[in-house]
């Protein structure tokens, strides 16, 4: 199947005559030559491109498919032409220019803009069947007015987007600088005994910030303050559920249990404390004095090695207290277990040589057994660190 170009203008000539005669004419050929060529070109597309009709002829589906494809080459061809006319003439050509990021910014731009308007040219987009032309300047300017249109656009509508968002951002940081003048307010208020300010900033600051920790400490306080010792305990144990605020739950309820003579209770929230987090100090001291006001002295043991472990008592301090409950363990152990009691007495002597006490106790346990040398050694080694 081959067709040039003056079979593709004779078949288009005849469809746009609606006659074979006409389109004859149109194309500058005799009728029995543009017959013959209607008729190689029907054989060799092997199929009918024209319908014959008495009064003319009609292009079929498979002409109407050669047509659209006839004036596309032909369009085509007068383009080829166009652009080879404008090389031939000096119309059409490349510019390069080379400059630095200066005269790019600065002076290319509107001498430019200048020349291009000088020259024109042509601009044509071809697309759907539909043929556009305009100059490059027009061109240019249009599409720089599209670009700012999007650009502009663009930034209206991320405005509108985010406006929800910086409003509540804005109202958010509002609400957080009110809760927290109330909060230095209301802790200002504690500081100074004043009950009814800060209850009424502990209100502010749960109504501004509701799940900030300092907010329940206010609110407990203030409780506190007023004699409310119940809505104290209350927020005290609302703060365990948190891992922000356990500890000052613990601690608030430690004090309260102490303020109320419950020393199992304030025993058992300084223990919880200490678990929770072993460097803290005040839970070590706190649980220390309630283990020995218990006489726990096994207990009171571990919790001192565990206070000198994180540097909460100093070593000389720690092994003063440990000779002091080694002879408090010594007096309780003396008449059941005196082999027990004079190691432990011994051991207290040797850490802490001025305890009377451990002394006292090691020389009578040895003088009891007829050591009597060992316990004047030791009871005269006390008398020399006192004297």
């Amino acid at each position: 199947m081959r067709f040039d170009l003056a079979d593709l203008r004779l078949f288009l000539c005849v469809l746009e005559a609606g006659s074979i005669t006409q389109g004859a004419v149109r194309a500058n050929l005799a009728l029995a030559s543009a017959s013959e060529r209607l008729r190689n070109i029907e054989a060799g597309a092997g199929v009918a491109l024209l319908e014959r009709r008495p009064r003319g002829v009609c292009a079929t589906e498979a002409g109407e498919a050669l047509a659209h494809h006839a004036r596309l080459i032909l369009r085509q061809q007068a383009l080829l032409r166009g652009e080879l006319h404008d090389f031939a003439t000096g119309a059409r050509g490349t510019l390069h220019f080379y400059a630095n990021t200066a005269a790019m910014t600065e002076f290319l731009p509107p001498r430019l803009a200048s020349w291009l308007a000088d020259r024109p040219g042509t601009l044509q987009v071809v697309w759907q069947g539909y043929d556009i032309e305009t100059s490059v300047f027009r061109a240019v300017v249009l599409l720089a007015a599209a670009v700012a249109s999007i650009v502009l656009l663009l930034a209206v509508f991320r405005a509108i987007w985010n406006s929800p968002a910086v409003i509540g951002h804005r109202i958010v940081r509002r609400r957080q600088k009110k809760g927290l003048e109330a909060l230095s307010s209301g802790l200002i208020a504690v500081g100074a005994g004043d009950a009814a300010l800060s209850t009424r900033y502990a209100l502010q600051a749960r109504k501004s910030l509701p799940h900030e920790p300092l907010t329940h400490l206010l609110r407990a306080q203030s409780a506190e303050l007023t004699g409310d010792r119940a809505t104290a305990r209350r927020i005290y144990e609302a703060m365990l559920a948190s891992p922000e605020t356990e500890q000052l739950g613990l601690r608030g309820l430690f004090l309260e249990a102490e303020r109320e003579g419950e020393s199992e209770a304030a025993r058992q929230f300084a223990g919880r404390a200490l678990k929770a987090n072993p460097k803290l100090g005040w839970s070590s001291n706190a649980l220390f004095q309630q283990q020995c006001k218990q006489k726990d002295w096994d207990a009171s043991l571990l919790t001192l090695d565990l206070a000198k472990k994180n540097g909460h008592v100093s070593k000389a301090a720690a092994d003063r207290k440990r000779a002091v409950l080694l002879t408090a363990k010594a007096l309780d152990a003396e008449d059941d277990a005196s082999d027990k009691a004079l190691t432990l007495a011994l051991e207290a002597h040797a850490l802490a040589p001025d305890l009377v006490p451990a002394a006292a106790l090691a020389g009578r346990l040895l003088a009891s057994r007829g050591n009597v040398g060992k316990a004047a050694k030791v009871l005269q080694k006390t008398w020399t660190t006192l004297r």
